[in-house]
């Protein structure tokens, strides 16, 4: 794929921040928080221990409760 004149692989794009998780099999949370300056999606990611998910739907749980309002659409 090509982007602004650059080539890109889009496999290595697609894994670039999850290849470790992947690799080591720890489970992952994605939770988007916000809008960079360039108006782009920004999400959090929350890498856990083996067998640890519960906790990090804990985690997910209390950043929505601390963020009610759905910060990555600028409501």
């Amino acid at each position: 794929m090509e982007i602004e004149g650059t080539r890109i692989n889009v496999l290595n794009e697609m894994i670039r921040y999850t290849s470790f998780a992947n690799l080591t099999g720890l489970p992952v949370l994605s939770i988007p928080c916000g809008l960079s300056s360039e108006g782009l999606p920004v999400g959090l990611q929350i890498i856990g221990k083996h067998f640890d998910e519960a906790r990090l739907i804990q985690i997910g749980h209390l950043f929505e409760i601390a963020h009610p309002k759905p910060v990555w659409t600028g409501a």
